[in-house]
């Protein structure tokens, strides 16, 4: 047995190997544990290393950033979105139209909404914005105006009526050959007397108007009430509302009683649609019903003011209709209300800006919303705008109702007979074809290249048809 001692290590050989070998095992040994050895320490400072630049908290300076959106064009106007990021608020903003200069203006809210005005119909348009104090400038959007539609309408007027006093008060356009009008005529029975029970609609079938009565049975008795409003999906699928909604084919009507079904106090005298399963009605006192899914909602809303009008339009943004009604107390000061119908829901919307009583509302969800008050037509691009802008001087005569096919092609209705057209730029009356020394035009509605105004002149009923 021999003993061998290298580096402060024992090692004890029970085997006579040659001390050679012994030392070679052993010189193995210790260059591995050393290699074993460095690894440890490069592993470590490469730890070390990676904590120092882990913590190390200086972010990468980002870079500013501009990014513009088109939101919507009308014939004269642009609306665009437009969004910040990493620049320092406020900021001086150029905006290019057509690669040139055309506004300079101070930014100081991340996002924006920009209105550019004063632009032509029909034309293509290029925008962008730059910052000044940022070499940055943001994407191009192109955009094409709209359009304008002609005026150029030619109008033939229709009276009815043989007795007392006569009037029609909304109009349903299915088409050019199928037209209903609604309201009380008084003619004269088979013996040429006066018939005191009045018919209650006229109907165009393409060549000729016939005075008709739309006759219901209402708790086992048949009846002739008077309508109100008129409203057509279809040639067969039609609705009147006389206090109680009624629903027809151009044949056969029925009237659904919801004074027993819904609330006995109902009375109800406009109506709005999407389809035959999915509308409202409105009318005095705030009534309001909502039809869903064969279902009718009862929608509450306590106010002594009558609803004169509603409409709906789809919203994009919201994918959902958006309603609106409004209302007043005619010929009294007790002042306007304005309401925001969400399914069930409703919303007042402040009327503080508006003058007057209002009457009649139309609108483009999120495009453009109209009010008319006798004195004063209303607008906003969008209801969230700040305030009501103000048409002066679009008729000489107190308005009576507004309606419209599209955002240039609008009709607005007043006393003695006028009618007035805007066609994306511009107002154009036609009161010298269409005006009724003593009458009113109460309502209009518009398709395609043809428009329907009803009312009144003295005592008979009048139709004034503009073919375009």
């Amino acid at each position: 047995m021999s003993y061998l001692v290298l580096a402060g290590v024992w090692f004890v050989s029970f085997h006579p190997f040659p001390a050679f070998v012994i030392g070679s095992t052993i010189l193995c040994l210790f260059i591995h544990k050393t290699i074993i050895n460095m690894k440890k320490i490069i592993q470590m400072s490469f730890l070390l290393l990676f904590s120092v630049v882990s913590c190390n908290t200086t972010d990468p300076k980002l870079e500013p950033e501009l990014l513009l959106k088109l939101e919507d064009v009308s014939c004269t106007e642009a609306w665009l979105q437009l969004s910040t990021n990493n620049i320092l608020l406020p900021a001086t903003i150029n905006l290019l139209k057509n690669n040139t200069v055309t506004q300079t203006f101070s930014l100081s809210t991340k996002d924006s909404l920009l209105y550019i005005d004063s632009l032509f119909p029909n034309q293509n348009y290029s925008f962008q914005v730059s910052s000044i104090q940022n070499p940055v400038s943001s994407n191009k959007v192109n955009a094409i105006t709209l359009d304008t539609t002609s005026h150029n309408f030619t109008w033939q007027t229709f009276e009815f009526g043989q007795h007392s006093s006569s009037t029609l008060y909304d109009v349903a356009i299915i088409d050019e050959n199928n037209i209903w009008a609604v309201g009380e005529i008084y003619m004269n029975d088979s013996l040429g007397n006066p018939d005191p029970l009045p018919y209650n609609a006229v109907h165009w079938d393409g060549s000729e108007w016939e005075v008709k009565k739309i006759t219901v049975n209402f708790r086992g008795n048949l009846i002739t009430p008077p309508l109100e409003s008129a409203f057509a999906f279809s040639a067969t699928d039609i609705w009147f509302v006389g206090s109680l909604p009624i629903h027809g084919d151009g044949e056969n009507w029925e009237i659904y009683d919801l004074r027993t079904m819904v609330d006995p106090n109902l009375s109800l005298s406009k109506f709005w649609g999407e389809t035959s399963n999915n509308f409202y009605l409105a009318g005095p006192l705030g009534s309001i019903v909502h039809r869903k899914n064969q279902s009718w909602i009862n929608i509450t809303f306590s106010t002594n003011l009558n609803l004169y009008s509603i409409w709906g339009s789809y919203n994009v943004g919201s994918n959902q209709n958006e309603v609106i009604a409004v209302g007043s107390a005619v010929g009294s000061s007790s002042g306007s209300l304005i309401l925001k119908i969400d399914k069930e829901t409703v919303t007042e919307i402040s009327s503080q800006e508006i003058n007057g009583n209002l009457v009649s509302v139309w609108f483009e969800s999120g495009r453009a919303y109209y009010l008319i008050s006798a004195a004063t037509l209303y607008f906003k691009h969008n209801l969230t705008d700040t305030n009501w802008k103000k048409f002066n001087g679009i008729s000489a005569f107190s308005k009576t109702s507004i309606y419209g096919e599209a955002i240039n092609d609008v009709f607005l209705t007043a006393s003695y007979g006028d009618i007035v057209h805007f066609n994306g730029v511009s107002w154009l009356s036609y009161y010298d074809q269409t005006k009724l020394n003593v009458g009113v035009y109460s309502a209009i509605k518009s398709k395609n290249n043809l428009a329907v105004a009803v009312g009144y002149l003295g005592n008979k009923a009048v139709v004034a048809v503009g073919r375009r």
